[in-house]
């Protein structure tokens, strides 16, 4: 499987005729970009050595590239069949063949091929743009004859001959080649792309005092054989991960914590971070004794701060479970490209594992701060507290207390991101402030006291590791989970319910809007996210554990919608005006003048508290 962005640089490489590079790109070994195998022809090296080949056929891609926005070449393709049909004369290869009904339920085709004069070698290597791997051959070409393009080719079942080329049919072109486990390390960049700010030289600092050689003698107690450590690393900006990779196959990756940037005005301080790190190992405790619906990876060890495993590796670090597998947003950036029966796989398996979740609940908002057999889960104050800037850092009993914290913490981020850039634009400080307004003038979010659901709260497809067929491997990365609200459920990126009902309608009704089709596929993908969910609920009943509240229900509720909105400021950047109006249509029912005369007060307002806030700093 390819990722949309693997796709898109290959394709521009042949549009540029740097047919070694896009080759290189293409097979290389332990390539990141390489999700599966092309479908190749192995029968090719019986074929006499002498022998000029001409080759064109076509490989599957799951999964579909807006060629708008990667800006491909198209090529039209036939209702039926699998032949390139009357597209005759385009010589870009590479170009997708995109239609209304794409060949195999909604599939698209890459065209890949050779030149009319390459010789192929006994050598098995790089031969002007052929790539031998040791097991399958890889082809690219810069353009395919016209001749190809004759429409009964593709019909012979044999061999067809012409002169000094050969063209096999499709059916002896095409193999599928199963893919090969591909390790995550084989995708990390390294140094690549920290090289600003001193971030480099801090990554240089910190490989210079880790001590592998402990973190393998640690992950070789725990899976009880030998493993060896990548030289490649992940980086963020709080972790380091290394893969170590048994001789059995299995994966740890040791995620070990950077040093703090010494330049860093970060508020987070110290004892936060720690007690973070602290409640993100409590929880994946807590799913570890508890939870069986939710694939997750296993914690294998966890050495903070005083461990003399810490000391000898030279940081505080865990050993996780590795998976031999990719996000979903790795794989395919926006879902709702994917064929129907895809879309239903992955969000069958989605709205399960989150109703799953839910089905744990506890009588306050916030994080699960330690967990043992004997205690049970003890729920602390929000892990997230510091970094998000919350005045009050739980936890609550109260729905309304969490979101009154989160308003105003939002409107006062706002306030600080608004005077470091030009402050032109009043809708990033306003939306955050009207949400503000409704939380304390509405009864949308005073809901009362628990239970309160566990949420992971960051399960995008950036968290969800799938294997080829998109089956969930692992949700990743707990750090954010907490007990919260049911109101902060939403729908999802990549079809989010942020646009006013009236406009998505509008839309739906005109064939010609140049956004008809992605707000289409959207709209269905919403519908089928609601019902996936009442199935889960279902389910869950059936099996004696039913949800306190139905999901299904939460999402298109004004509270929902209105949260999901407050989410995408300061993401949706040039949307802010729009995002405002709706959240004050939604809680309120006004029409756009209503809409515009209480903005202008409410502004009017907003400024009187910023005044406030920078006369209490004075002081």
């Amino acid at each position: 499987m390819w990722s949309p962005q693997a796709l898109t640089s290959c394709i521009h490489l042949i549009q540029d005729s740097t047919r070694e590079l896009a080759a290189l790109a293409l097979g290389v070994p332990g390539c990141n970009q390489l999700r599966s195998a092309l479908f190749v022809w192995r029968s090719l090296m019986e074929v006499p050595m002498s022998t000029t080949i001409n080759l064109a056929f076509a490989v599957r891609i799951i999964g579909h590239i807006d060629p708008v926005t990667r800006r491909i070449a198209l090529m039209d393709c036939p209702q039926s069949g699998f032949g390139l049909g009357k597209s005759t004369g385009v010589s870009v290869v590479g170009g997708l063949i995109h239609g209304e009904q794409d060949v195999h339920d909604g599939l698209v085709w890459i065209v890949v091929g050779v030149p009319e004069t390459v010789n192929y070698t006994a050598k098995f290597g790089l031969c002007g743009n052929i790539f031998d791997d040791g097991r399958h051959l890889f082809w690219l070409c810069s353009r395919i004859p016209e001749a190809f393009f004759n429409e009964s080719v593709w019909e012979k079942k044999e061999a067809w001959e012409s002169s000094d080329s050969l063209m096999l049919s499709r059916s002896l072109i095409m193999e599928t080649v199963e893919p090969k486990n591909v390790p995550p390390s084989a995708g990390w960049t390294s140094y690549d792309g920290w090289d600003y700010n001193g971030m480099k030289e801090r990554l240089e600092r910190f490989m210079s005092i880790i001590n592998k050689s402990s973190l393998v003698e640690h992950a070789q107690l725990v899976i009880g054989q030998p493993v060896s450590i990548s030289e490649a690393f992940s980086a963020g900006q709080f972790w380091c991960c290394f893969e170590l990779l048994a001789v059995d196959g299995r994966l740890i990756i040791a995620r070990v914590r950077l040093p703090r940037h010494p330049d860093s005005t970060d508020t987070v301080t110290e004892h936060s971070e720690l007690y973070s790190i602290e409640c993100e190992v409590a929880q994946m405790k807590f799913l570890h004794e508890n939870v069986t619906g939710v694939p997750f990876p296993q914690l294998y060890a966890y050495e903070g701060p005083g461990s003399q495993r810490a000391a000898d590796v030279g940081a505080t670090y865990m050993l996780i479970e590795g998976f031999y597998g990719n996000t979903i947003q790795d794989v395919q950036f926006n879902i709702c490209e994917l064929s129907i029966s895809t879309q239903e796989h992955i969000i069958t398996q989605w709205t399960s594992v989150q109703a799953e979740l839910a089905t744990f609940t506890f009588p306050q908002i916030g994080s699960i701060s330690h967990f043992s057999k004997d205690t049970g889960a003890i729920i602390g104050k929000l892990s997230t507290a510091v970094a998000e800037g919350l005045s009050d850092e739980g936890p609550f009993t109260e729905a309304w207390d969490y979101f009154a914290a989160v308003a105003e913490a939002k409107f006062r981020q706002a306030c600080k991101n608004d005077v470091a850039d030009d402050g032109s634009n009043i809708f990033t400080r306003l939306g955050p402030f009207v949400f503000k307004e409704i939380v304390h003038n509405t009864t949308l979010f005073k809901t009362g006291g628990g239970p309160f659901h566990l949420d992971h709260m960051d399960m995008g497809t950036q968290n969800i590791l799938v294997d080829q067929n998109f089956n969930f491997l692992a949700i990743i990365d707990w750090e954010f989970a907490q007990t919260a609200p049911w109101e902060v459920i939403h729908y999802p990126m990549p079809f989010p319910l942020i646009s006013a009902d009236a406009k998505t309608d509008s839309i739906l009704q005109d064939p010609d809007h140049i956004a008809h089709r992605n707000v289409s596929r959207q709209v269905a993908a919403r519908k089928m996210y609601r019902q996936k969910f009442r199935d889960a609920e279902q389910s869950l009943e059936s099996r004696g554990r039913p949800l306190k509240k139905s999901i299904a229900d939460v999402l298109d509720s004004a509270a929902s919608r209105i949260y999901a909105i407050l989410e995408k400021f300061g993401v949706f950047e040039g949307m802010e005006e729009e995002l405002t109006y709706e959240m004050v249509r939604l809680a309120y029912g006004f029409d756009n003048e209503e809409a515009k005369k209480y903005l202008n007060e409410t502004e009017a307002k907003m400024k009187g508290v910023m005044i406030s806030h920078l006369q209490e700093k004075v002081r």
